[in-house]
């Protein structure tokens, strides 16, 4: 079986306020948080993350393909979750 979290020993992303890394797209500007601030902040792993990024920002770019997304990390939790049982 495949681990869909990324492993526990990768560096965190860190970011100075010299440093221009990217733009912010606009899926995600007007929101009062950041999906990533939101993951990062509360631990999550990989696949609880892009269930965040994927459903938070469908409705910004009209695309359906966010959704099943989300519903494919959402598939993959389930299935982690019934073989730890």
């Amino acid at each position: 079986m495949i681990n869909p979290d990324p492993p526990d020993n990768w560096p965190p992303m860190r970011y100075t306020e010299n440093q221009d890394v990217f733009e912010q797209p606009n899926h995600y500007k007007g929101f009062v948080i950041e999906p990533i601030e939101f993951i990062m902040s509360n631990n999550m792993g990989f696949c609880e993350g892009n269930v965040v990024k994927y459903v938070s920002r469908y409705k910004n770019k009209r695309d359906v393909n966010d959704l099943e997304k989300a519903r494919d990390y959402i598939d993959r939790l389930i299935k982690k979750h019934d073989a730890q049982v």
